[in-house]
C-alpha cells in the first residue's frame, strides 16, 4: 500500500511492506521535492437552488416524495417552502436513488428525525420509515393524489389532488395572504 500526503510544496509518500518473519510492518518514508501546480481552476460558484440547512432544527419543513415526476418540478415545492419560510426535505428515494436533493435533506428513520411546528408532505405516500421521521411534528399537512395513501393516517390536514395544481394555487394564496386556515378542521 502506498499513502501519498500533500504538504504545501512537497509530497510525502509512505510505502508499507509486510515483513513475513516478524509479522509486522516496515515503513520507508521518502520526501520528494516537487512544486505542486494547481490543476483545478474555479470558473464560477453557483449556490444550490435548495438550501442546505439542518432540517432537524427547522420550525417548518416542506417534504417531497416520488409524486414529483421530474427533478425540475421540485421548484413548485421550493416556491411553497419560500412562502412558508420553510426548509425543503425529502424521502430516501429522492435523496439516495434519484439524487435530486442532498442527503442532508432526507427525512426518515435512517437519517433525520424532525419535530417542526409545521410539516407539509407533498407527493409522499407515507411509508413507515418516513412517518417515524416526522411523527413528532406539531402539525402535518399531506398532499397526495391517492385517497388511501398511508400519509393521511398521520396527517392533521389532508388535500387529495394533483400536486401540480395544488402547489401553485397554495403558493399563490400564501403570497396573497388569502388562505382560510380558520375554517379547516384537523383529521386527527
Amino acid at each position: 500500500m502506498i499513502v501519498i500526503v500533500f504538504f504545501e510544496d512537497s509530497i510525502h509518500w509512505v510505502q508499507h511492506k509486510k515483513v513475513e518473519q516478524a509479522n509486522r510492518k516496515e515503513c520507508t518514508i521518502a520526501n520528494l521535492d516537487v512544486s505542486i501546480k494547481p490543476v483545478i481552476e474555479v470558473i464560477d460558484l453557483n449556490p444550490s437552488p435548495y438550501q442546505e440547512t439542518d432540517i432537524s432544527m427547522a420550525p417548518r419543513v416542506v417534504g417531497v416524495g416520488r409524486g414529483f415526476v421530474q427533478e425540475k418540478d421540485l421548484r413548485f415545492a421550493s416556491e411553497l417552502a419560500i412562502e412558508l419560510s420553510a426548509a425543503l426535505g425529502c424521502t430516501r428515494s429522492i435523496a439516495e436513488e434519484l439524487h435530486w436533493l442532498p442527503r442532508q435533506s432526507y427525512i426518515g428513520i435512517s437519517d433525520k428525525i424532525i419535530k417542526p411546528d409545521l410539516y407539509v408532505a407533498v407527493g409522499i405516500s407515507g411509508q413507515i420509515q418516513h412517518i417515524i421521521g416526522v411523527r413528532d411534528a406539531k402539525l402535518i399537512v399531506a398532499i397526495d393524489t391517492y385517497e388511501n395513501a398511508p400519509i393521511f393516517h398521520s396527517a392533521d390536514y389532508g388535500i387529495i389532488g394533483d400536486l401540480y395544481e395544488i402547489l401553485p394555487a397554495l403558493t399563490a394564496a400564501l403570497r396573497n395572504n388569502n388562505i382560510p386556515v380558520a375554517s379547516m378542521s384537523p383529521l386527527r
